[in-house]
Parts: C-alpha cells; structure tokens; sequence
C-alpha cells in the first residue's frame, strides 16, 4: 500500500460545531468510479465527526432529480458544481462536516474528460484531499460485478492519471493537504482522514 504526500498533515484542526464563516472543515475523497470511494467513505467512526455524503447525491437534491444514468456520463459540469456548492454549503451552515467523495475529472456525454478547476472546489470548504488509485484491471472488474458495464481498462488508466494530475493542481493551486492512497486497507484510509 502507498501513501504519498505532497503536502503533509492538515491545514487546520477545526471546531467540532461549523460555522459558516468560512473555515475548512471539509474533506474531499476523489477516485475514478469504481475505485472504491463510498466503500471507504461508509467505514468512517462516528467519532470522526463527519458525514459521508457523494457530489452526486448532493447535485441530485438539488436538483430534486431522482437518478442519474449507471453510465455516469455529464452534460452539464458547470450548473452541477454551483449546485454542489450550494448543497456544500447549506449542510456546513446547519453544523455538518462532510466527507464528500467524487470526482477531479468527469466523464462528458461522448466520453471525454471534463477538468474541474480549482475554483469548483475553493466553494468546498475543504481541509484536505484523499486520492484513492487502484489497478485499472481491479476497477474494471469491479465495475462488471457493480454496474454490469465494460470499461477499457487503458480509458481507466487514462482517468486515473487524468484524477491524479488535476487533484495535484487543485490542491497545490488552493494549499490544500493531499494524500494519494493506492489500494489501501481500511486503516490507512482511516489514518488519513482521522480529524486528529
């Protein structure tokens, strides 16, 4: 299992209650789909003081739409980051600290990468990024058993890389602590995203 750093430790050690002035409290949980995000996100003590919610689920209340395609696929990136945002926003207002898992890169309508700039996640209120990589081989099958869908394996290797060059941009460009976990077990994932 490989942890790498690039910016050590968290930026802050926040109030146990959010307010809505503007602290980093948030923690973001990137991967490409399949990579094991909400399986992770879901084994989170209690004690930890977060709430595991996805972007997407958060963008579908907003939204007030009741599902999204097993596809994945985006059409509109842009209005979904201002609703991700606002639904940020409203939970960190009402006391919640998140744990908030999705993506550095979408996959558009034909397939193609989707960047997200560091201006989609300086709304987050983020006090550190984790990176979940995996085998591209490992993802596809999961995706088989999970979704029932074939991916490319290499159009996997492609996102991977993509996820990790723009998670290093985001986070260097906002100062934000980001560890890259590749295939961890449970405790090194708990390790890094322990509020202590």
């Amino acid at each position: 299992m490989t942890f790498i750093y690039f910016i050590c430790g968290f930026s802050e050690n926040p109030e146990k209650h959010v307010s809505s002035g503007g602290s980093r409290v948030n923690i973001f949980l990137g991967g490409v789909h399949g990579v094991g995000k909400s399986f992770f996100a879901a084994q989170v003590p209690a004690g930890f003081g977060i709430v595991h919610k996805s972007a997407s689920a958060l963008i579908k209340e907003e939204r007030a739409k009741p599902n999204w395609g097993t596809d994945k696929r985006v059409e509109d990136a842009a209005g979904n980051q201002l609703l991700l945002a606002a639904a940020v926003k409203k939970k960190n207002d009402e006391g919640v600290r998140l744990i908030l898992d999705g993506h550095f890169v979408l996959k558009g309508r034909d397939g193609e990468p989707i960047y997200l700039g560091a201006d989609v996640f300086s709304a987050l209120n983020l006090r550190a990024v984790v990176l979940l990589e995996a085998d591209p081989q490992v993802i596809a099958q999961r995706l088989c058993e999970r979704d029932a869908r074939e991916e490319s394996v290499e159009e996997l290797r492609r996102f991977i890389d993509a996820e990790h060059r723009q998670a290093q941009m985001v986070c260097e460009t906002l100062h934000i602590p980001l560890t890259i976990l590749h295939s961890p077990n449970l405790d090194e994932f708990l390790s890094a995203v322990s509020p202590g």
